[in-house]
């Protein structure tokens, strides 16, 4: 019986082998595959007009008769090639599914392929079709000041699309707005490009997670167009252009991996940004690494004609879009020129394969031919359910902030009121914001019914539209204040109104895409209603309804309370009642600054210094001045103010250090208390001002921030963190670096309402503190201003020292730390400070106006002889001496590594010793290129002792650990010795932890030697000493080996980084180098050898004898069309007679078994050996190839993993290079 089950389970494998290689008869529809071989073999099947139609948009007019789609219309339209991306823009969110997936159906049956397309939907601020919930706007959004709600948000909104069959949104939009007439602020989050970013990393993360593609919008300088104009140009410089409006894109593609990115409209430099190589390519692809595609606008191709004028025709918009890196036209034909001029010689095919396979790219990697009906992602919302409606509420509770409340007159007490007067245009309407499907109020709650909802019948309520939005006529005005007079409250709500997306309206709008004001009043009469209702005498409370901020400095002068309500959702009135009479308390931000007119444009906060007045003299018409003659530049409100129902207190805010380097992360502790009687939220929030720098910058900049929920009477402590790369200035072409001095820690509850300042220096090393041995404070007569002074005093080992007097000298001021060491004194800005205390050595030091001053104290040290005579005494100290002399050489002094020699590495320009790439590229190199470069592969520290013993202290930076490789490889250290010619293995230091000493040799004979220390291949250094004889020497090498001049200079992968080397001295790189007594330069990344411009860069820097690249395993190839030529035309441009190596990709052990792999091995070293010979065709010289075949020998023992090698490996890979570069270092 047996054997019949195993007949029978035989067959069945067979059956399913069978059925698996009939189902997947084409490559490109085995999911088993690489990602690229799919693509490839895809896009080598695709005729010219199916690459075209896969780069391009069905339209929904051109298929759908209303609701209903019309099929006829759409096999009209697709034929046999289909499409890459489909909408319904105008389908209810009910009708979406179904029509979608009779689409998706089409494209996967009746093409020829079966490509499937990308569902594509607008959700700006919810699912843009009819049914699906409405949640608050993007400036509500930000006003929050909590990314963790931004993520909730696009987490649910992420839920609805995955219900009606959506795949592709095009949101979130991360634009940083500056220009308070456009039309489009409120879809932007702030005017802060900090705020921006984490709120558009939020929202992107929130849509990854739960199956959903976002596209990051509109990339480009487009949040300030020239006059407030929508599509309008945009001025301003390089350092803007990354400092602020591409800040949010480079953060959203530093830290996630999306895959599509909408172009904007606009244009910068004069350059539409939609046909701008150096936006497409060299910045968002070259510099900020993104892979996906990107997508252009609605109908943005078709404006380079008709708008921009920088093309004649269909063809030259399509070439130029195509050539400068766009990859999907939407909403207009141009592309459709492509295939007559392809055909005729007169444009490249390359560049419309190069868009298609980003394309098809994304598509394989977000699973889409494996679930084209997106029916296995399991994270679903019903359409509007409770928890979705829920999550719109609490957005709008925490969206809303005060502005001003006089007297304490909010919240209102409900038991003490008749009547209240609910006055305004937008009293009785919805005010949903731009990209929602309804101006309806039947689609949500507007303010007059959610008071009334809360008044019940205890309360009468008293409605007066009073005037229009739209409109100068005031007749609307008299009822309005009959309404106030007849109220014991009045609430007014006043601002603008939205437009909606695709969906006619009746209603007049204000604001939104395309909706421009020529200023930033309120529009219509509603400032004389204003001024009529407050004129009652009665309490007024202004409600400002709004997607923007406008000039209102008559209500802040003369109406006791105001909140501002940016559009909030369908909930926005239930949420104003409860807010407004106490149910819940605003305890929000603004994220734009509030001007006090037109005039004052532009009116964000982070200026720089010269850009508010030279004079400080603010005039009035009673005293006119300067910097205005009649007025001042200072805004009403500034960005991050907004009040609550309770008080908070900033108790303390105290730095962790006042020394950084360039890698550190600056922590702030502050501690906050709620010293009202009510429940509250408060937002701390830190800026930072570079106090000099050699380029202007802002007068400070936010940098950090934290909402935070206090009881009454409670007190909390967060901690504020800051990396120091957020402090890096920027070049005059993008570049990136940190200038070293002086900054400003502001810590506060707004940007003018500071209530902490602590003084950093950064990239320096710290001052010296004076010691005196002795208690006597050395006097001084100073005449500064008084100054809070703080820190905290330790002892050597950093152990907080309580009960230290701290004395001012001047004063003789005392006070004394706490038992965590803390201390704070008043005193003048140049007195002096001393700390002492009994057994401790007295430190005394100049204050120079420092405001937080940490202290090391030393306990003293002494020899106590008590009643001992002469002679005695001397026996001791001639015992002392003999026993000093016979055990010094068993004592280790340690010198600081950073003294001597360093081999190995490409450039000086990093604040670190012992890193690889220059400071200016951590912020354009993609961040897991940039995490490598922090391991020390490949770099020695020379040096020359007599010293009968060697040991070594270090640090690791990670403390990294592999499974697959041994911890003295990738965090120890190795040592050789130079014997005549040749270096020699002496012995490793092994680490065991993040901070080892290790003695490496000892009982040698003491004479002078060579010694090499290797460090580790995949970690990082903090420091590094060596230990030798106390009496011994130790000195720079006094024999050039290896040779420094002329050094090969490899560029490679993790097997070129050392991986998987037993030791340090076994990394290949560091084998050639002894055998060719030639320093080598190791520029291996593991993982990410994509040819990365920037580092072809800092090899261009280094006069080399060889450059050797070795990049194939990691690249695609993709990449090497696009960047292998451009990467050598770096070094060949710098250096025109260097010679230039070029490998091959390992056969690795698997690809004997694999013929997945295999062919994937084959395909890129041919496509390696097609370029190589191109360049050769074209003439070019001293380039060399080195064929793989015979690299690792035939044994198959060379690897750990099959792929990562053995020393056997390394010691074989040499063997086939080095003869290679020696021949080629004797030309």
């Amino acid at each position: 019986m047996k054997f019949i089950i195993k007949d029978i389970l035989i067959i069945c494998l067979f059956c399913c082998a069978s059925s698996l290689n009939a189902q997947h008869a084409f490559p490109y529809k085995n999911p088993l595959l690489p990602t690229e071989e799919r693509v490839n073999d895809l896009l080598n099947r695709m005729t010219l007009q199916e690459k075209i139609a896969q780069i391009s948009h069905l339209q929904s007019w051109d298929v759908f008769d209303g609701q209903k789609l019309n099929t006829a219309k759409l096999a009209k339209m697709c034929g046999d090639k289909g499409y890459g991306f489909f909408e319904g823009f105008p389908l209810t969110a009910a009708q979406c599914r179904k029509n979608f997936r009779i689409i998706q159906t089409y494209l996967l049956e009746q093409t020829r392929l079966g490509i499937p397309g990308f569902s594509v939907a607008e959700s700006l601020h919810g699912v843009v079709h009819e049914g699906s919930t409405i949640y608050p706007q993007n400036i509500a959004i930000g006003s929050t000041f909590n990314p963790a709600l931004a993520y909730e948000m696009t987490k649910h909104i992420a839920g609805e699309l995955n219900t009606i069959g959506v795949k592709q949104v095009l949101a979130p939009c991360i634009d940083v707005a500056r220009e308070l007439r456009w039309g489009r602020v409120e879809e932007s989050f702030s005017e802060d490009p900090f705020l921006c970013a984490r709120m558009a990393v939020a929202e992107v993360k929130g849509y990854m997670d739960h199956g959903i593609s976002p596209m990051a919008k509109h990339y480009g300088p487009h949040g300030n167009p020239l006059g407030g104009l929508n599509l309008a140009s945009v001025e301003c410089g390089i350092r803007d252009l990354f400092d602020v409006y591409l800040k949010p894109f480079e953060a959203i593609l530093a830290e996630t991996d999306i895959l599509a990115v909408m172009s904007s409209y606009n244009a910068w430099n004069r350059e539409p940004n939609s046909a701008s190589k150096f936006m497409l390519t060299d910045i968002l692809r070259d510099r900020f690494g993104f892979r996906g595609y990107v997508y252009s606008d609605w109908g943005v191709i078709d404006m380079l004609k008709n708008f921009h004028k920088t093309a004649d025709n269909d063809f030259e918009a399509a070439s130029q879009a195509l050539t400068a890196g766009l990859d999907v036209e939407a909403s207009s034909l141009c592309f459709k020129s492509l295939e007559s001029k392809v055909l005729a010689g007169e444009f490249d095919v390359r560049y419309i394969d190069r868009a298609v396979k980003r394309v098809l790219r994304a598509k394989f990697e977000l699973g889409l031919f494996e679930d084209p009906y997106l029916e296995k992602n399991s994270y679903r919302w019903p359409l509007r359910s409770k928890e979705c409606i829920s999550l719109s509420r609490q957005i709008a509770d925490e969206s809303t902030v005060l502005l001003k409340n006089e007297g304490n007159l909010l919240p209102l007490d409900i038991k003490k009121l008749r009547s209240v007067a609910v006055i305004g245009p937008n009293a009785d309407c919805v005010q949903f914001g731009d990209y929602t499907w309804s101006k309806n109020k039947e689609d949500g709650i507007t303010p007059l019914q959610g008071i009334c909802r809360l008044a019940g019948k205890k309360v009468k309520v008293n409605y007066a539209q009073g005037c229009s939005i739209a409109s100068l006529n005031q007749s609307g005005i008299e009822e309005a204040v009959r309404a106030a007079q007849q109220s014991d409250v009045a609430l007014l709500f006043v601002g603008s109104s939205s437009t909606a997306f695709v969906r006619h309206s009746n209603a007049p709008s204000t604001s939104g895409e395309g909706i421009d004001l020529s200023g930033v009043e309120l529009t219509g009469a509603q400032e004389e209603l204003i001024e009529a209702v407050c004129a009652t005498g009665k309490p007024v409370v202004l409600i400002l309804v709004a997607g923007k901020p406008f000039a209102i400095p008559f209500a802040k002068k003369n109406v006791p309370a105001i909140l501002v309500q940016w559009y909030a959702g369908e909930q926005a009135g239930n949420s104003i009642a409860d807010i407004l009479f106490g149910k819940v308390n605003p305890s929000w931000k603004i994220s734009f600054s509030f001007p006090q007119s037109s005039g004052h444009l532009p009116a964000f906060y982070n200026h720089l210094t010269t850009d508010k007045g030279f004079y400080k003299e603010p005039g009035t018409y009673e005293l006119p001045g300067r910097d205005y003659v009649f007025s001042s530049p200072n805004p009403l409100w500034a960005f991050g103010h907004g009040l609550s129902y309770t008080t908070f207190d900033l108790v303390s805010a105290i730095a962790d250090k006042t020394h950084y380097q360039a890698h550190d992360t600056i922590a702030v502790k502050v501690k906050i208390a709620n010293s009202g009687e009510v429940v509250g939220k408060e937002v701390v929030q830190l800026y930072i001002r570079d106090v000099v720098s050699t380029v202007m910058t802002p007068i400070k900049q936010l940098k950090a921030f934290e909402k935070i929920s206090l009881n009454p009477a409670e007190t909390k402590e967060i901690t504020l963190k800051v990396p120091i790369h957020e402090l890096y200035l920027t070049d005059n072409i993008g570049n990136r670096y940190l200038e070293p001095g002086t900054f400003e820690i502001k810590v506060g509850t707004a940007s003018d309402r500071i209530t902490h300042r602590i003084f950093i220096e950064v990239g320096r090393e710290p001052e010296k503190t004076p010691v005196i041995d002795s208690p006597q404070i050395i006097k001084v007569t100073p005449s500064g201003e008084f100054i809070t002074v703080q820190g905290f005093v330790r002892d050597a080992q950093a152990t907080p020292v309580a009960y230290v007097t701290v004395r001012a000298i001047s004063s003789g001021q005392e006070t004394q730390t706490d038992e965590k060491g803390f201390y704070s004194i008043n005193l003048r800005t140049d007195d002096s400070i001393a700390f002492v205390k009994a057994r401790f050595i007295t430190q005394q030091m100049e204050v120079k106006g420092r405001k937080n001053i940490n202290i090391r104290l030393v306990k003293k040290g002494r020899l106590i002889i008590y009643n001992m005579s002469f002679s005695v005494y001397s026996k001791i100290a001639n015992l002392i001496l003999l026993l000093v002399a016979s055990n010094l050489s068993a004592q280790v002094t340690y010198y600081d590594a950073a003294e001597f020699q360093l081999l190995g590495k490409a450039t000086a320009a990093t604040t670190e010793r012992y890193v690889r790439l220059p400071d200016s590229l951590e912020h354009i190199s993609r961040l897991p290129l940039w995490q490598l470069s922090r391991n020390s592969s490949g770099m020695a520290v020379r040096f020359r002792s007599n010293s009968t013993q060697v040991a070594v202290k270090w640090e690791s930076l990670v403390n990294f650990h592999m499974d697959h490789m041994t911890d003295v490889a990738v965090k120890g250290l190795d040592l050789y010795c130079l014997e005549g010619k040749n270096w020699y293995f002496v012995n490793s230091a092994r680490p065991i932890g993040k901070s080892t000493e290790s003695s490496l040799i000892s009982g040698m004979e003491a004479k002078e030697r060579e010694f090499m220390i290797y460090l580790p291949l995949y970690d990082g250094l903090v420091s590094l000493s060596i230990g030798i004889d106390a009496g011994a020497s130790i000195n720079q090498p006094a024999i050039e080996s290896p040779v420094r001049e002329k050094p090969v200079v490899f560029y490679g992968t993790s097997i070129l980084q050392g991986g998987c080397a037993s030791r340090p001295g076994m990394a290949h790189t560091n084998i050639i180098s002894r055998r060719l007594n030639r320093e080598c330069i190791n520029l291996g990344f593991s993982g990410n050898a994509f040819l990365d411009l920037g580092v072809a860069q800092v090899m261009a820097g280094v006069d080399a004898g060889v450059f050797v690249l070795d990049f194939v395993p990691n690249v695609t190839v993709e990449q090497m069309n696009e960047r292998m030529e451009k990467f050598y035309r770096i070094l060949r441009d710098r250096h025109p007679h260097t010679p230039v190596i070029f490998i091959e990709d390992p056969q690795f052990m698997d690809s004997y078994y694999n013929n997945a792999n295999a062919r994937k091995i084959k395909t890129l070293n041919d496509t390696l050996r097609r370029i190589f010979n191109e360049l050769k065709k074209g003439k070019e010289k001293n380039i060399y190839y080195i064929s793989s075949k015979r690299m690792l020998g035939s044994d198959r023992e060379a690897t750990v993993d099959g792929i990562h090698f053995t020393d056997v490996g390394m010691m074989r890979y040499a063997d086939l290079v080095t003869p290679v570069i020696k021949k080629l270092l004797k030309k």
